[in-house]
């Protein structure tokens, strides 16, 4: 999760982004998505946004939370802050997240967000807006139920270019998605995937062995990498309550990646082992850094 930037977008005439200035402004705004069954695009939904002081135009990323998570919690708005920082319009968008669903519920959700052909769609909120261009890229990153939104949504608009998958699998619970996020039946292709799963992620096992098996599902990779997260990440997960069972934060994560397409770690890190619940956080600067890789090449 090397020598080619895979999880980036692939940008033309990338200085602005580059030479982005750290002051940002905050900014919301509003579309039309699905209901918790799907259905059309006929309910109204929050964007809350942050974007680049400059002139831009800056390139679009798209954030969406886990199940029954609000929209612009502090992991989300993190992970939005972390990208405007970068030189992207970034938002974090309110949807269904209070109730999972089938393929055709979870593609009904991603098409209301990312369909280019909608003027009441999140993309063309964003795209609109008077610094973005979207033709420079849109790049997506989503926890658990929102990490599906964010793989299917290539499959809607062609200018996304990457996706970010935090607790991403195949199977949820009693929802089988290999229909349509399985490696080869989505239009994204896992070059430019990163999926991130924790080796105690109970929805899909709670032991690595279990775990790797959904992450080849989804990703097409015959292996998985253990990788560590900064020491400064690992002691605000350290720090924190013990999980209702007893259970605390472990040490490693699961990601499923190709080796020879990452860059390998900067610096020297720790290992940290999380279960599903647990992974919405402490990523935030990895996804933004890795997002980012491409414009910066």
């Amino acid at each position: 999760m090397h020598t080619k930037r895979v999880l980036s977008v692939l940008i033309a005439g990338t200085l602005a982004a580059a030479a982005a200035t750290a002051q940002t402004t905050n900014f919301a705004s509003n579309y039309n998505g699905a209901s918790t069954t799907g259905g059309s695009c006929s309910m109204s939904y929050s964007i809350a946004g942050v974007e680049p002081a400059g002139t831009g135009p800056y390139p679009v990323f798209i954030y969406m939370v886990g199940t029954s998570e609000t929209y612009n919690n502090a992991a989300a708005l993190a992970a939005v802050n972390a990208m405007a920082g970068k030189g992207y319009i970034a938002t974090t968008i309110d949807y269904t997240a209070s109730q999972f669903g089938t393929c055709s519920v979870l593609s009904a959700k991603s098409s209301c967000v990312f369909n280019p052909n909608s003027a009441l769609s999140a993309v063309s909120q964003l795209c609109s807006r008077a610094k973005a261009d979207c033709s420079k890229g849109i790049v997506v990153g989503g926890f658990s139920q929102g990490s599906i939104l964010a793989l299917l949504a290539k499959n809607f608009d062609a200018r996304v270019q990457a996706a970010y998958g935090i607790g991403m699998s195949n199977v949820y619970a009693t929802y089988d998605l290999s229909s349509c996020v399985s490696n080869g039946n989505r239009s994204l292709p896992s070059d430019r995937l990163r999926a991130v799963d924790g080796e105690r992620d109970n929805f899909a096992g709670g032991v690595q062995s279990a775990v790797q098996s959904p992450l080849q599902n989804v990703t097409g990779l015959t292996h998985h990498r253990r990788i560590r997260l900064h020491e400064r990440q690992q002691q605000r997960l350290d720090h924190r309550e013990e999980q209702p069972g007893g259970r605390r934060f472990g040490r490693s994560l699961l990601y499923a990646r190709v080796r020879r397409l990452f860059r390998q770690p900067k610096q020297p890190r720790r290992q940290l082992e999380q279960r599903h619940g647990e992974l919405g956080e402490g990523h935030q600067p990895a996804m933004a850094d890795q997002l980012h890789d491409e414009i910066t090449a």
